[in-house]
């Protein structure tokens, strides 16, 4: 499996955007590429660097990651944010996955190992005829659940393919903050499933404080029932 990794940052931390692009090399891919959106240049070998003006629109990561797109060579494209390192095994995990996917998720974990915003429940979903008044949370699915129809994929990273990155390109009109990700989760739940490998995983490199909470046993089966 080849891959394409789009790394977005706003050049804030450019000691972790070094780390990201170690966490990568360190899984032996033998056919990848790296491309740097914003910041300064790392100067790394293998590594693409585009130039960003931050000044015509703060936080403009939908554009950023729209651009990646278009500098992606290879059909499976990796979008992080310049806080997300890969863990050990994480390509070795993808080979045992597979390619039969469109849009994919793995592990995503708290610097503290706890899990973070991975397989999570769209909160603007109106689901309280099933969680009553624990709807509207920000709340994690078990791994071994999938309800495509409520669920979105957080923008920090994700894994998709170039065809349908190409077909659903990111609203420009929204900014980090403004529920992009949602936005873009939306449309695209519409045609082409979500897959969750949780045989694959990758850290935050920095403390991300917004707490998430697990659905329960009954929650689950409420909302699949719905279904």
């Amino acid at each position: 499996m080849n891959f394409s990794f789009v790394i977005v940052t706003s050049g804030q931390y450019p000691e972790l955007v070094d780390r990201v692009i170690d966490s990568i090399e360190a899984q032996r891919i033998p056919k990848y590429q790296i491309v740097v959106l914003g910041g300064d240049d790392p100067h790394r070998k293998r590594v693409t660097f585009v130039p960003f003006d931050e000044s015509q629109k703060k936080a403009h990561i939908t554009k950023k990651k729209n651009i990646g797109t278009e500098y992606a060579k290879y059909d499976n494209i990796v979008y992080l944010h310049d806080y997300i390192s890969l863990l050990p095994g994480w390509y070795e995990g993808m080979k045992r996955f597979g390619d039969d996917w469109y849009v994919c998720m793995t592990k995503v974990l708290n610097v503290d190992g706890t899990r973070y915003r991975d397989w999570v429940v769209d909160p603007t979903v109106d689901t309280s005829a099933q969680l009553g008044e624990n709807a509207g949370r920000n709340r994690l699915l078990p791994y071994s659940a999938a309800l495509n129809s409520i669920q979105y994929i957080s923008g920090a990273y994700w894994i998709a393919k170039k065809g349908v990155m190409t077909e659903f390109p990111l609203n420009e009109d929204l900014v980090w903050g403004e529920g992009e990700d949602i936005e873009w989760s939306q449309r695209v739940r519409e045609k082409y499933p979500f897959s969750l490998n949780d045989g694959s995983a990758v850290s935050l490199l920095r403390p991300k404080f917004k707490s998430f909470e697990m659905l329960s046993d009954w929650e689950c089966a409420r909302l699949e029932e719905a279904e």
